[in-house]
């Protein structure tokens, strides 16, 4: 699972922290005009900033069907993607050859150019739609 916040109109990687109120923003490539980054390694800048300094947050999950069969992406491998098969048919997931890691819990990896409808959704988690 991935975030992605929006800090002054600008997108950056996002990472929950254990204060519920506070994200890490990270800039990777040039460097924030926000002076408050710091350098974390070459090329990467973090910030921490409280939930109501962002314009958005979103978690962002990829999902893909692989030989019509819906599935979550877990990694992306380059030229494979490491998938969770959520079709809840044990059966359909064993014919898939997938790794059954315990019920209704079906993992694999296929080449990317085998999968359909790869896509991304995000998800809006703060502020939250109800305005709380």
């Amino acid at each position: 699972m991935a975030y992605v916040a929006y800090l002054h109109g600008h997108e950056y990687e996002a990472a929950l922290t254990q204060d519920p109120n506070v994200v890490d923003l990270y800039s990777e490539g040039e460097s924030p005009s926000d002076e408050r980054f710091t350098e974390l390694a070459p090329g990467i800048r973090t910030r921490s900033v409280r939930l109501d300094e962002l314009d958005v947050l979103y978690n962002v999950e990829w999902y893909c069907e692989y030989k019509g069969h819906p599935f979550i992406v877990d990694t992306d491998l380059g030229d494979r993607l490491a998938v969770q098969y959520v079709g809840g048919d044990i059966s359909v997931a064993e014919s898939l050859g997938l790794k059954i890691q315990e019920p209704l819990v079906a993992t694999g990896v296929f080449p990317r150019d085998q999968v359909d409808n790869l896509r991304e959704v995000r998800r809006q988690i703060w502020p939250r739609e109800n305005g709380s």
